[in-house]
């Protein structure tokens, strides 16, 4: 032999992740709060991005015109959808954090041939 020995060593078999975990509560709480600030600003955004500019006339009313930006309009549309989708992440959060309980995994019956029964079929 030429002195190489090869160990074998069995990796154990991976943990499924676990979905349910009540940490998540606290993921879906800040969340919530982040759509709420965001919906906070992108109100602000809305009005910040419309104004009113009045240009006197003579001998008539003045002319009033509506300037409308269009960044600060489309940065308060994607605040809003934002917050929409984070509540809705926020809604799965929370499910995922009640369901908290471990079921036991199912008893399997035992491997005895006397117990085995045909399928029969429905009528």
């Amino acid at each position: 032999m030429s002195g190489a020995h090869v160990l074998a060593v069995e990796k154990p078999p991976p943990r499924p992740a676990g979905l349910s975990q009540p940490w998540r509560g606290l993921v879906a709480l800040g969340e919530v709060v982040l759509a709420a600030v965001a919906v906070i600003v992108g109100i602000l955004c809305w009005h910040r991005g419309f104004t009113q500019i009045v240009t006197p006339v003579s001998g008539q009313q003045p002319l009033v015109s509506t300037v409308q930006y269009g960044n600060w309009a489309s940065g308060a549309v994607g605040l809003v959808v934002l917050a929409g989708l984070l509540v809705l992440d926020a809604g799965r959060q929370t499910l995922l954090a009640v369901r908290t309980r471990q079921r036991p995994a199912p008893e399997l019956p035992a491997d005895d041939e006397d117990d085995l029964e045909p399928d029969q079929p429905s009528s």
